[in-house]
């Protein structure tokens, strides 16, 4: 009886865990933006790279942040710099997406 409280509790262990990284990747606008460029292709360098709030971005729209990543990975077949990065939120959900250089 004892194993299988404990397998109870594991499992809710690791559904809350799973929860919090949905959570942190889907409803905060740096979890978005990291979890884009680890989709990318850069998934070890998402983690690290330091992450700025662009200033009075006048190509904004109404839900979306524009932010500038201050070490950005570079494109391997093209050999873009991918600094400039767009976060948009839709209802409760945030979305990254690379916006380009301009």
């Amino acid at each position: 009886m004892n194993k299988k409280k404990w397998s109870v509790k594991k499992g809710l262990i690791v559904k809350a865990l799973l929860l919090i990284v949905v959570i942190y990747f889907f409803m905060t606008p740096t979890g978005a933006l990291r979890l884009s460029i680890a989709a990318h292709g850069y998934p070890s360098k998402a983690l690290v790279y330091p992450i700025g709030k662009r200033e009075n971005s006048f190509e904004e729209e109404k839900n979306e942040r524009v932010y500038a990543l201050y070490k950005p990975p570079v494109e391997k077949d093209t050999q873009g710099i991918l600094t400039n990065w767009s976060v948009k939120k839709y209802a409760i959900f945030y979305l990254a997406m690379y916006r380009g250089d301009a």
